[in-house]
């Protein structure tokens, strides 16, 4: 069994979705907050700051972009990104 790129892709895959899905409430949401955490090459950055690049936040930037859905971004520590996000 395969590991790295190929456990990633179904949660790239879930959050495109979404991202999606959200366009159905773009008119009462203006603003999205996503955290991450730094994963070289997909999220590059340090911790407590905006991405600086890396694969996949430069394709939900692009997406949010055409969505005209303004996002906040931020990396912490994965640990604290699973309890934020819950």
């Amino acid at each position: 069994m395969k590991t790295g790129t190929t456990n990633r892709i179904p949660i790239l895959l879930c959050l495109v979705s979404l991202l999606f899905a959200s366009q159905l409430f773009a008119d009462e949401m203006q603003r999205m907050r996503l955290i991450n955490d730094p994963y070289p090459p997909y999220v590059i950055g340090e911790v407590g700051e905006p991405p600086s690049s890396g694969i996949a936040f430069e394709v939900v930037k692009e997406i949010l972009h055409r969505l005209d859905i303004a996002g906040d971004y931020k990396l912490y520590p994965w640990n604290r990104v699973s309890k934020i996000g819950l």
